[in-house]
């Protein structure tokens, strides 16, 4: 039985014209079901493994040899693309290349070699699909605007049907709010003006060129909100109800509150790492460090005293276990993401990022966000890496560094 699957297999990677070829120039429709067949590669077997990935499979063809871009959206579910050659080795793999949930392949096509193509969905989800060939680079009309159709998906997996009809688009210059709450524009307003800007100011960042806006769903009601995180992110409604926000993918979740709301600052303060700058690693500390901060500018909290008092009270944690820490989401009491991070890990872990901002590195402080936002999380190893060649200290050094400096 074993060797008949196999066989079939190399029957399918030699047979590509079985397949139906991907147009030039044409945006083709289809939708990804459960009956669809498994997609594979080393990096889907070794970061994506909650659950198999499944998807279409077309032949790509070209006449002339150069380059081209293959856009891949997903209404609903989170995309992903797989180029194989015609002996099916994995040419280029891409997950979110398009911004957002959304995939993109920008590569050289050989005239003489027929691809096979494999577009699928992951994490389980499900859902239709748009897919574009097309010569040339990125297409920069495909990365700033969401469809009507990408808009609506979302609506239906995020909100209860019940809801549909109540849901607003609220639309601003960096935004899109999804939300059955009633808030109107001036929310918008606020998260450009205050939030988004008030972080690259904060931080002394150049703000980035256009963007595709970013995703944030308000729930009317804090039960709503709960509702979404266990139906969406699996949590128990223990976990959801110690939370007050929550930034995860493209996008973050929160109840209505004032849209100048600490939590607010929080969630949009990861969502710029990860999806505008691309620095999503270091490790929860760094995240949350970064996070925390910024929200302590909004609450005017001191974040030199809480400090002092933790190092002095002997309620810190050395800095190799926080950087070694591989989530803080739950930790212990106070210390849960967009709760207000007011003491506990988070608090240790923004007053890491006061130290190298404000203290005897800060001429590096950028040098040190750059670097450390594109480790793998909590490998100490880089970690210390980066310390050295940034700071000329060791994490050992810093945790002694940072004791002074707060302890006095």
């Amino acid at each position: 039985m074993t060797l008949c699957v196999v066989l079939l297999t190399l029957l399918l990677v030699q047979a590509p014209n079985d397949l139906s070829a991907l147009p030039l120039g044409d945006t083709v429709e289809g939708v990804i079901e459960d009956d669809d067949a498994e997609i594979s590669t080393k990096i889907l077997a070794a970061g994506y493994t909650e659950s198999t990935t499944v998807g279409k499979t077309w032949r790509v063809e070209v006449k002339k040899s150069g380059r081209y871009c293959i856009d891949f959206w997903g209404y609903g579910f989170d995309a992903y693309l797989v180029l194989r050659d015609d002996k099916g080795e994995v040419v280029a793999e891409d997950d979110d290349g398009m911004g957002g949930t959304d995939a993109r392949l920008n590569l050289i096509l050989d005239a003489q070699i027929t691809y096979r193509l494999e577009v699928g969905a992951l994490h389980g989800q499900r859902g239709e699909y748009e897919l574009e060939l097309y010569r040339g680079g990125p297409d920069p009309e495909h990365t700033l605007q969401w469809s009507d159709k990408a808009i609506q998906a979302r609506i239906q997996v995020v909100f209860v049907k019940e809801a549909w009809k109540k849901v607003d688009v609220v639309k601003s210059k960096h935004y899109l709010v999804l939300t059955d709450s009633g808030a109107g524009k001036k929310f918008g307003k606020i998260l450009d003006k205050d939030i988004y800007k008030g972080f690259f100011k904060f931080y002394d960042l150049d703000l980035p060129k256009a963007h595709r806006p970013l995703f944030v769903y308000l729930f009317n009601t804090r039960e709503a909100y709960i509702d979404f995180l266990m139906r969406q992110l699996g949590m128990s409604k223990d976990q959801a109800s110690k939370t007050g926000g929550i930034a995860y993918r493209d996008y973050y979740v929160t109840s209505y509150t004032s849209p100048r709301d600490p939590t607010h600052f929080h969630e949009c303060a990861h969502q710029i790492m990860s999806n505008l700058l691309g620095l999503s690693g270091g490790g929860s500390w760094f995240q949350e460090g970064v996070a925390t901060y910024y929200e302590d500018e909004v609450k005017h909290f001191n974040r030199e005293a809480e400090t002092n008092m933790l190092i002095t009270t002997k309620q810190s944690v050395p800095l190799r276990d926080l950087f070694a820490a591989q989530s803080m989401l739950f930790s212990a009491g106070e210390n849960v993401k967009g709760g207000g991070g007011a003491g506990g890990m988070y608090g240790e872990a923004a007053s890491v990022i006061l130290l190298i901002m404000e203290g005897p590195h800060k001429k590096r402080f950028h040098d040190f966000l750059f670097a450390m936002g594109k480790v793998p999380r909590s490998n100490l190893k880089e970690i210390e890496r980066v310390l050295q060649e940034v700071c000329g200290t060791s994490i050992d050094g810093l945790d002694e560094e940072w004791r002074e400096y707060f302890g006095k």
